[in-house]
């Protein structure tokens, strides 16, 4: 069985990128291994952690399946909660049979690689020139999956400094913390590189007894540079092409008429303020229960029917561009409250080992809590839990970061006394 939770969270790293069936194949044979040791699932129940992400979990799928019945949109909720469903037999697998450290970063890097190569042979497949003319829903989420593993990658490091063949493991880790950078910056993913400030203090957090001045100066300065690098020229050829290729459009408001620049690209160009506010006024409508998928197709299609009048509808005003705001407009107050447990309980989990003296568990909890920030920032102007293949993501890697970590007792005395932890935060 521990083969067969190697091959998992191996197997899973790479193969998640391709946006393929591959990944539910995968989820359903990890689920079936952990219902063959059903017997031992009494002992998931005994530590409040345990319980605590589980039931974070578990819940989420819960309310955005009960609200979906509620609003008769039961099918579409299914679709995308499914893997909740599978939290339970998922974490007992990876629990009893706790996947090796190299099998998981080996997994984490193999997909952060993948990732970068993947956006250029993607755009080269459906016969496109590059990764960059493509602003589909499908590459915003590929960069910020691939920024996800970069920052993981990174994580890794700190276990790579006292693994087995440790040069071999740091370049390979350093090599995919590139390789995912650049794939999350060719994607165009801009605004989601607002989470790397708040991902380098927790770097920082992970790494400052082992890191130079020097050292977080060089890879301030890289991070910077290959920002620049991809940010100037895109931003360039948007301007232009938004110049060349808009026409304006009037829009009868409920009181006054409003000019709103409609391209070939509405994504880039139709306002997110505008839609954040017919949110907005959706909540002061029904706060508790929300409006459902059809309620707010309503509302947009009322605000924006010249758009859906084409024949193909836009993809980006099904969401409210803000996963917070999406899911308390469509499921209410029990939505909204399922996702911030969604994101909050992993990071309460996983932010006291960051200062443990082992670097393996730092590691761990540094990807823990990484992954808990890039979500939320991601879904600050992305509605990235709408895409089952993110909610997939951030439930496996985070039962196996977190079985990880509960099966490596830390050493006595590991974790930092609060005076350095105040010395490192303030």
């Amino acid at each position: 069985m521990i083969v067969y939770s190697n091959l998992a969270v191996a197997l899973f790293g790479v193969l998640i990128i391709t946006m393929s069936t591959a990944h539910i194949a995968l989820l359903l044979a990890a689920a079936m291994g952990g219902l063959l040791l059903v017997r031992r699932w009494p002992a998931l129940f005994q530590q409040m952690d345990d319980l605590l992400l589980l039931f974070s979990l578990s819940f989420f799928g819960l309310v955005f399946m009960a609200m979906g019945k509620w609003h008769g949109e039961l099918d579409a909720m299914v679709r995308l909660v499914w893997p909740t469903l599978l939290v339970l037999p998922i974490m007992a697998l990876l629990f009893f049979w706790p996947p090796r450290l190299m099998w998981l970063w080996g997994g984490v890097a193999c997909g952060a690689i993948f990732a970068g190569a993947w956006v250029f042979i993607q755009p080269m497949i459906a016969g496109q020139g590059t990764a960059s003319h493509s602003f589909t829903a499908d590459a915003i989420l590929l960069g910020n999956i691939s920024l996800l593993l970069c920052l993981m990658s990174l994580a890794g490091l700190g276990w790579a400094t006292q693994a087995y063949r440790r040069r071999t493991w740091m370049v390979l880790l350093s090599f995919a913390a590139i390789s995912g950078l650049l794939g999350a910056l060719v994607s165009g993913v801009w605004a989601s590189l607002l989470v790397l400030p708040f991902a380098l203090t927790v770097l920082h957090w992970g790494y400052h007894r082992d890191l130079s001045r020097r050292g977080w100066g060089a890879l301030l300065t890289a991070i910077t540079l290959l920002v620049a690098v991809f940010l100037l020229p895109s931003y360039t050829e948007q301007s232009a092409h938004q110049a060349t290729m808009s026409v304006s459009n009037k829009i009868a408001d409920d009181d006054a008429e409003q000019d709103i620049v409609v391209s070939d690209s509405f994504l880039l160009s139709t306002p997110k303020l505008v839609i954040w506010q017919l949110a907005g006024e959706l909540i002061l409508e029904k706060p508790v229960q929300g409006v459902g998928d059809k309620g707010f197709q309503e509302k947009m299609q009322s605000r924006f029917g010249h758009v859906y009048s084409q024949p193909n509808e836009p993809h980006q005003l099904q969401h409210a561009h803000n996963d917070l705001l999406d899911a308390w407009t469509k499921r209410g107050l029990p939505g909204v409250a399922g996702m911030l447990l969604l994101y909050l309980v992993p990071f309460v989990l996983f932010t006291p080992s960051l200062f443990e003296s082992d670097p393996s568990r730092r590691s761990i909890a540094m990807a823990g809590v990484l992954m808990s920030l890039a979500y939320i920032g991601f879904g600050l102007t992305y509605t990235f839990m709408t895409h089952p293949l993110a909610l997939t993501v951030y439930m496996f890697w985070l039962i196996a970061l977190w079985t990880s970590l509960r099966c490596r007792p830390a050493p006595s005395g590991s974790a930092a006394p609060r005076a350095e932890l105040n010395s490192v935060t303030g």
